[in-house]
């Protein structure tokens, strides 16, 4: 009779214990997607945007200083952006995270 105790014990403590480090799990995978989806936007929310603030994707993208055509490509979804100004049409507009390298003045050397 305490045999059976003891075993049906064992695997409660067993089971609760796979069960929390499962549920720890899960959650780790939530915390690591939590800012894409929270912070990520898609195109469509991107452009109800421009409508709300009343502002165009010409006015934005001289404002920013990218050509207008690279930004329209950007919103249709017709490029990557992988790299280049794409890119950083699409970081500035949270459509992806990523981060903007910034060119670094070039120092002359002394000789």
């Amino acid at each position: 009779m305490h045999v059976i105790i003891c075993i049906n014990a064992f695997f409660c403590v067993l089971f609760v214990s796979f069960s929390c480090i499962f549920v720890f799990f899960l959650y780790d995978l939530y915390r690591e997607n939590l800012y894409f989806y929270y912070f990520m936007k898609t195109r469509q929310q991107v452009r109800q945007e421009f409508v709300r603030a009343g502002q165009s994707l010409t006015s934005w993208a001289k404002e920013h200083g990218y050509p207008t055509y690279i930004v329209q490509q950007v919103l249709a979804g017709k490029t990557r952006c992988l790299r280049g100004k794409s890119h950083e049409i699409a970081v500035l507009l949270e459509l992806k995270d990523g981060y903007i390298r910034q060119e670094l003045p070039v120092r002359e050397v002394s000789k």
